[in-house]
């Protein structure tokens, strides 16, 4: 099983796309103007946790403009229910 992965649905069927330690996954989704892109990878604190990164863009008009909103680690999630 791949260590990430991702889904997602258009006009079309949904697919899915796998992603490896060292690769990480990637994703954008936007309209226009506005969009989210999201990066999981394996977090450079602890590389056997992961980290997904969340950022709002300029969408597909301004794309390479983007701001990180969030930022998601695993180990945190670990620590705060003790598993």
């Amino acid at each position: 099983m791949a260590r990430y992965y991702a889904e997602i649905r258009g006009s079309g069927k949904l697919v899915s796309k796998a992603g490896t330690p060292s690769s990480g996954i990637w994703g954008h989704v936007r309209g226009w103007n506005i969009g989210v892109e999201v990066r999981c990878h394996p977090d450079d604190k602890n590389p056997k946790f992961d980290v997904c990164e969340v950022y709002k863009t300029g969408g597909s008009n301004k794309k390479y403009e983007k701001e990180k909103i969030a930022t998601i680690r695993e180990i945190e999630e670990v620590d705060k229910y003790g598993k």
